[in-house]
């Protein structure tokens, strides 16, 4: 990495000149790109084509080199195929241009031999301090900043330019990108700058989003996010933007199950790189979207959001003209957690007071049927309802006809004014799809309203955004110091270490084991169950074998010494210990009175380092799937926070003292403590079950614990 922060702003959004090298009319990207930097403002005399081949390009005259231009240009965009680039950057290297936009591809993206063209340009890039977007990018579009470096072609679609807004987005997919910067221009939806990072050979997402987290008149920072080679230095970014005030608004796809499916352990297939990604993101409070329109209109909400100075306090006012509307968005508002807000006794005394109220419209959502259509009486009842307390912001959908009309315009008005006055958000949504007069989009974006387009999207739209704002994130003493500088995927040798070895190493952990032995000998596996006292439970110890109750390895409830016998008999019959040379030793284990099964463990992932899971313990863990990640070290309030997230978090509540929680919690903030210390070679972790006893304690009655590239000691 070369430049960061303030220096890659400068270099790429205030660009006041550029070069577009390999200029052509062969192929659409000379002639988009051209239309792109006028249409942002650049003055076309500061464009510059650099052709070998033609000598006039549009009707504009060419020079062969980088070199031979008049004077330098701030930006060079090479539209060359992958061959010739590391030529050109050479070129504007000597010249000392500090950024380049490669937008070929046919470089790390197609073998090995596209990988060294790549590697070259990195070497170039660094030698003579060129920051290079890409390769395999569109390019860049800062509407904000009054620079359009992006070649996507927009010929046959009819959408106006992007408007500015309090939003940026950086995406890994140029593809993606362009897609959504054309809805975005379509629904008027604000985007101060889009960038494409391609293939990252020099200049990464993380480089952009922390440039962007330094910019005052940045609010949102939208990120597109497939994965990251650089998880330190990306996490590292989201950390600062956070810490500088800015929302994270992330659409995340992709996640691979490479290496979770031969996991040994129940944490190496529960911590799957979805759950991973989650823990991330909970950590840093940021919100996610679910799909493209999501993440757009999420967006917009947003940064109106944040305009309307909107607090995170409160719930949904909802203003419609059909009780039909009032029906399915009470039920959408259900399904999907998001809060209709209560009207104190006051407030609906108001609203039966206002003049005109024929309906008698009082109940939040409110159908106003008819009289919605009376500015007068509209104007009565927003007032009341912006006024009330356990009001956050208000939704609706009044008339709404496909074809503009300032006469239902006009009915938008007035609750625009009861917004402001009351200072508290205000939300348009459509019924469906509705495929609605772009004169409307106008409308809402120039009054700063944000526009969803159905109801099902919007009102779930809302409860991602809203709960991004109401996420603190638990960041205040948080580094991602544990995270990989570099994902390294492990080569999948990981072992089981034997009994003692993992007594020993949990109980560093300040992990409290159940009263246990292990023998070879049935005299001494009898002995252990007088000392511990029965009924018992024995369990056969296989090399290499977690998941004893699935091979048979597990009898409960032994109540004497014959019953004893007979289930050691039965353990040493099943064909896992038949196919098992040595001698094969037992574990017992005092029956306990358990209230409650829980699960905890640890995984360490390529991108995010060691992650410990908890969730719901037993037999059936992984069919439950009852399980949260969560990143190193952890707090109290975090591991609270998460212990809610689960199924079973109900039942730890309403059943449990504070007091045997907070054992759990406690138990649960060591162990994080202490695997963000451990040697790097211990990858898996599982302490299943962790239980509940009815005398109050918290006690791990199995444990495991996996290694790579070590010794993994004796069996017992």
């Amino acid at each position: 990495m070369l430049v960061v922060g303030q220096d890659l702003a400068e270099r790429f959004l205030k660009a006041d000149s550029v070069a577009i090298v390999g200029a052509s009319e062969r192929q659409h990207h000379t002639l988009a790109l051209m239309k792109c930097l006028v249409g942002a403002g650049m003055d076309a005399g500061n464009i510059f084509l650099v052709s070998l081949t033609s000598p006039i390009v549009h009707g504009i005259a060419t020079v062969p080199t980088l070199k031979d231009l008049p004077s330098k240009p701030a930006l060079v965009v090479c539209l060359v195929s992958a061959r010739y680039v590391s030529s050109v950057l050479t070129d504007a290297g000597e010249l000392g241009i500090g950024a380049f936009v490669c937008v070929a591809d046919g470089f790390a993206d197609a073998g090995e031999a596209g990988r060294e063209l790549q590697d070259e340009l990195v070497e170039i890039g660094r030698r003579f301090d060129v920051a290079i977007l890409g390769p395999n990018t569109l390019g860049y579009l800062a509407p904000g900043f009054g620079i359009g470096s992006w070649v996507g072609d927009w010929s046959a679609v009819d959408v106006p330019s992007v408007r500015d807004g309090g939003a940026v987005i950086v995406a890994q997919s140029s593809g993606m990108l362009n897609i959504l910067l054309q809805l975005a221009a379509y629904r008027r939806i604000g985007v101060k700058a889009a960038v494409s990072v391609g293939n990252e050979a020099v200049v990464d997402a993380a480089q952009f989003i922390g440039a962007f987290s330094r910019i005052e008149s940045v609010k949102v920072i939208g990120v597109v996010l497939e994965s990251t080679m650089r998880p330190r230095a990306l996490v590292s970014a989201f950390l600062e933007a956070r810490r500088n005030g800015k929302r994270l608004w992330i659409l995340k796809f992709g996640s691979s199950e490479i290496g979770r499916k031969n996991a040994l352990s129940h944490s190496g297939r529960l911590a799957s790189p979805g759950r991973i990604w989650d823990a991330i993101f909970a950590k840093l409070g940021v919100g996610i979207a679910e799909d493209f329109d999501e993440f757009l209109e999420g967006l917009g909400l947003a940064s109106c959001f944040i305009a309307a100075n909107y607090q995170a306090t409160g719930a949904l006012g909802f203003l419609t003209v059909s009780g039909g509307d009032v029906g399915l968005v009470s039920d959408l508002c259900e399904r999907t957690c998001v809060p209709l807000a209560a009207l104190s006794k006051e407030t609906e005394d108001r609203l039966l007071g206002v003049e005109g109220n024929v309906t008698h419209a009082c109940a939040n959502p409110i159908d106003l049927g008819l009289i919605g259509h009376r500015l007068e009486v509209l104007d009565g009842i927003a007032e009341a309802i912006f006024a009330d307390d356990q009001v956050g912001y208000v939704a609706g959908r009044l008339a709404l006809p496909w074809k503009f009309s300032q006469r239902a315009a006009a009915m938008y008005e007035v609750l625009l004014t009861r917004s402001a006055k009351a200072k508290k958000p205000l939300v348009i949504i459509t019924r469906g799809a509705e495929p609605l007069d772009p004169r409307w989009y106008d409308f809402f974006a120039g009054q700063n309203i944000a526009l969803l387009t159905s109801y099902a999207s919007g009102i779930r739209t809302i409860r991602a955004v809203t709960s991004m704002f109401e996420a603190k994130g638990h960041i205040s003493d948080w580094m991602p110091s544990e995270l990989p500088e570099s994902v390294a995927l492990g080569n999948g040798d990981d072992r089981v270490l034997g009994w003692h070895a993992t007594q020993e190493v949990i109980s560093r952990w300040g992990i409290k084991y159940v009263e246990a032995g292990i023998a070879n000998q049935i005299d001494e596996v009898i002995t252990i169950a007088k000392r511990v006292g029965f009924p018992v439970c024995v369990k056969g110890l296989v090399p290499d074998v977690i998941h004893k109750s699935n091979a048979g390895l597990v009898h409960l409830n032994i109540s004497n010494e014959r019953s004893l016998l007979l289930a050691c008999e039965d353990i040493s019959r099943q064909p896992l210990v038949t196919a098992f040379e040595s001698d094969l030793y037992f574990e017992v284990q005092p029956m306990l009175p358990i209230a409650c099964e829980l699960f905890l463990g640890m995984v360490r992932d390529p991108i995010a380092g060691p992650v410990v899971t908890v969730g719901s313990g037993g037999t059936n863990v992984e069919t439950l799937e009852d399980v949260v990640c969560i990143l190193p070290p952890a707090t109290e309030e975090e591991i609270i926070d998460t212990l809610h997230k689960l199924s079973i978090g109900a039942q730890l509540f309403g059943r449990f003292s504070q007091r045997q929680i907070m054992k759990f919690v406690d138990t649960v903030r060591c162990f994080a403590s202490a695997i963000v210390e451990i040697d790097g070679h211990v990858t898996q972790v599982d302490l299943n079950p962790m239980v509940f006893t009815l005398s109050g304690e918290v006690l791990a009655i199995d444990a495991a614990v996996a290694v790579s590239n070590a010794q993994t000691g004796a069996t017992r």
